[in-house]
This record gives C-alpha cells, structure tokens and sequence, in this order.
C-alpha cells in the first residue's frame, strides 16, 4: 500500500520532528511511504537527513498564498502583505485545486494523511483533501496541530463553503489533543461533526549513543555555567515576554546563569525577539540561537528545559508541575496521571516538609521517583539522579538588599532536631551526621574567614549543646545577635544555609 503524506510548511521545527518520527516507526514495513511538500519548506533537508526508513520526497511548485505574497508584493511592509494573504486564498484555489488533483493522480497513492498546523492553516492542506476526494481516493484523514480559529468575518462566505467541501471529503479529523480536537467546532460547518478525534503525538526514545549536532558550551564559551534552554520557534505565541522578565529575576539572583534559546523564525520574528530582550532583560546572559537540526539532543546539555509559551499550545507534551498538589489535589492527580500516559513531563518543586533533610519520608520518596525532574531548594539526593538543586521559593520572596548595600562578614544559619527519639520525630541519628557536616564545613574554611563568621543557631536547642559544640570547634566564631531573619540577611555579605 502506497501512504502519501501531505504538508505546507514555512518554519523549521516540530512538525519536521513529527514526520521523522511517523516515517521512522510506520508499523507496516510492506508500506511505501511518499512525503509531498511546498519545495520552498526551509525544513524539508532536515527531514530527509532524519529518516532511516526508505521514503520518496515530492516537493511541488504549487504556488501559495504566502509564498506569492512575498515573492510578488515584497516590496510593502509585512503587515500589509498579510492583509492581500486572504484575498490570494480565494484567488488562488482553482488553480491549485487543479494541480493538486493533477499531483494526486501522477502519485498514485492508496491512503492520505494531510498534515495542517493551526486551523484553516495552510490552505492547500484543506484542498488536499478535497482534491483527494475528487479523484477518486480512499478515504482520506485531516490532521491539525494547533487550535481552529472562527472564520474571519470578510471572509467567512468562503471559508464556511470550504469546510462543508472537507467535511465532505475527509474520513476524520485529528487532533493532536482533545482540546485541540475539540477546537474545530468553533467553525460553524465543523460544530456538528461526528469524524474529530484525537490521538496523541509520540516522541522517539532517547539512545544513549546520540550525540548532539552542536557543544553549546564549547560553542558558547560558557564552560560549567548554569545553562536553560528553550526549543521553540520565534514566534509570538512561545512566550518570549514573559520568558525575558522571568529571566532577567534570575540574573539578578544568579547572574552567572545562561538562557539558550534555539528556533526557526523570520527575519521580523526574530527581530521582535531581540527588542524584547534588550527590554527586558539587557544584562542578562541570554543567547537567541537559529534553528539547529536535531535540537531535541541538545537537551543532555542543558541544566533545565525551558517551556514558556503559557497559551495557544495544543500538544500534550508540555511540562507539567506541582509543589503540593501531588498528595491532596485529587483532581490533579488524575489530570497529571493522564498527561504523563499521552506524554507530558512531571516536575516536582520542592514545598517543604523536611525534604531532603530526613530519609523517612515516604511523600518525598514517592514525588522524587515519579517526577522526570525534582527541584530542591539547593541540595542534592544520594539515590535519586534527577533531583536538582534549585532556589528556594520562600528565600527568593525575601526583600532585595538596597542597591549600594554590600553587607559584610558571612552569616550561617543552622537549624536543630530533638535529640531524643520522640512519638512524632524519631530522627536523632541523622542530626548526628548534619553536625559532622557543620564541622567538617567550618574546618574547610581559612582561619581568616573563620573570624568573619557570625552563627545564627536555631532557637531551640533540644538537648544538643549547640553553642558550646560551635565554640569548641572555633572559639573566634560569633552568634548572630537577636535580630529578625531579614535584618541578618541584609546585614551579611555572604548567607550559608
């Protein structure tokens, strides 16, 4: 059986993944698989280095509202040539009615799969399938990757007309999540139909002998340096705004950190992105990247994966996280239960209660082995690779010190456990091993540093004898006076916790 795949595209990226990954993992191995696409897609060369599976790659002439626009009015400015984008729809369709059904014939194809991004999308996506239908075809499938829209209302004659032709033609739609299924009733000739499904996209297992087409750190210069990263077009939509302002707040906590932001986009797209961050976040260390084929592999280098689009994304493979809703929020229990199964990574942040402080806690166990990645407040697990130190919610509210104010001496703030095994805390022994680390830390420092150090003991003592511990260990180290946490934060150069 011969598979034809349909496409227009203008952007590198996800959907060039998504055929990769479809043409590599075609169950059928007797199929014979033919990918037809717009010649000018900047994608098409990566999607062919990417498959191993034998696939005939057609690239058509057929001309597009798009391609037109640029090519014939480039001369006016962008937002202008999108406003004749429309009218070269209705002007265009005859014509590639025409050659689509043309191509269709020459291909000889037994089964259609037409690949569209948002909806109505490319427009010859939704004369494929009319097309299709016309010659003769075997019933045929609509697949979207993005939410509908409601037709425009200039243009809504035409656009209603069409989608009672693909309703007509089309076997299913497919959506890539229920949501975005689901968005096609907000056509008025789609609102009643019985063919939308959704079935999730899959993503190829990682192999541990893949290697990255790119060292971003070599690249970059920035050797062990904190790297986030984001795998994203240039387009509005990513979040790019509220990427910058998020960004610049961590600068200002950790300047030494780096956002890498790898996509495909025009040169406006990109241009709008660059004003964006020189708005936003002009002193951060932030590096806008062009598309790198096979950038899923870039991911092993990077300290954290960066999702910031906060709308408009209709897959269902988005990061999902939670500090405390893992144990007493049943309905997002369920809700993260199922995302995972269609593909979403789980993120755990750390909320509290003695993690990483004491072993038997069965919550902390339970979050940390079914989390892909668990965010700590600054400390790392011994049994558990995926746990990462992060900053810590509660410190990173704290008051900001006057600009001007550098503080002087270190402050370490320490904290206690009883020291006999009560009904409620039954931890003593590994109190004992935090002591050690008190003293192990304090004997690591030079004396010079030693004298600068101001203690700020936990104001329970529980039997420990904490002071009299920390004198005897280093009689120059002072205890913090009795001010507020805030007034000893301000006051120090350097804060140990």
């Amino acid at each position: 059986m011969k598979i034809l795949f349909f496409v227009e595209n203008n952007h590198c990226g996800g959907m060039d993944s998504f055929f990769a990954n479809v043409i590599n993992h075609w169950p059928h191995p007797e199929d014979e698989l033919c990918l037809v696409c717009n010649e000018d897609h900047p994608g098409l060369p990566n999607i062919r280095s990417a498959t191993v599976r034998r696939c005939e790659f057609v690239a058509h002439d057929i001309p597009l509202n798009w391609s037109v626009a640029d090519r014939w009015l480039g001369f006016l400015p962008a937002p202008l040539r999108r406003l004749f984008r429309p009218l070269l729809r209705v002007g265009l369709f005859p014509y590639q009615l025409h050659r689509l059904r043309k191509l269709f014939r020459e291909l000889r194809g037994d089964r259609l799969l037409v690949v569209n991004g948002a909806y109505p999308g490319g427009e010859s996506c939704r004369l494929a399938n009319i097309a299709w239908q016309q010659t003769g075809g075997a019933p045929a499938v609509h697949n979207i990757h993005n939410f509908a829209v409601p037709p425009r209302p200039l243009l809504a004659l035409y656009e209603n007309w069409i989608d009672r032709r693909l309703e007509a033609s089309v076997h299913a739609y497919i959506g890539v999540s229920r949501c975005c299924a689901e968005s096609l009733r907000l056509r008025p000739a789609l609102a009643d139909s019985v063919k939308i499904r959704h079935v999730y996209n899959g993503v190829a297992a990682p192999r541990d002998d893949e290697r990255a087409p790119v060292d971003l750190r070599a690249r970059l210069g920035i050797g062990d340096a904190p790297l986030c990263l984001m795998l994203a077009t240039y387009e509005p939509r990513k979040g790019h705004t509220f990427l910058f302002e998020a960004f610049r707040r961590v600068h200002e906590l950790f300047s030494q950190a780096h956002l890498v932001i790898c996509g495909d986009g025009t040169e406006a797209e990109r241009a709008e992105v660059e004003r964006l961050r020189a708005r936003l976040a002009p002193n951060a260390n932030i590096h806008l990247l062009e598309f790198i084929p096979g950038g899923s592999k870039l991911i092993r280098q990077a300290d954290m994966l960066i999702v910031a689009s906060q709308e408009w994304e209709s897959f269902g493979l988005t990061v999902i996280a939670s500090a405390g809703s893992w144990h007493h929020n049943d309905l997002f229990k369920h809700y993260a239960a199922r995302a995972a199964d269609g593909g979403s990574r789980l993120v755990a942040l750390q909320h509290g209660g003695t993690y990483g402080v004491h072993d038997y806690v069965p919550h902390y166990h339970h979050e940390k082995k079914i989390a892909e990645l668990f965010l700590s407040w600054g400390w790392k697990s011994r049994d558990c690779a995926n746990v990462r130190p992060f900053v810590s919610s509660k410190l990173s509210r704290l008051p900001a010190r006057p600009l001007g104010e550098a503080g002087e001496g270190i402050l370490y703030i320490g904290t206690a456990e009883p020291r006999y095994s009560t009904y409620l805390q039954t931890r003593p022994h590994q109190y004992s091993r935090y002591l050690e680390w008190q003293r192990r830390f304090l004997g690591a420092l030079p004396v010079a540093r030693q004298q600068e150090l101001l203690v700020r003991l936990y104001p329970v003592d529980f039997g420990w004898n904490l002071e009299k511990r920390w004198r005897e260990w280093a009689p120059s180290v002072r205890k913090d006076p009795g001010r507020s946490l805030h007034e000893s934060f301000h006051a120090a150069r350097i804060v140990v916790i």
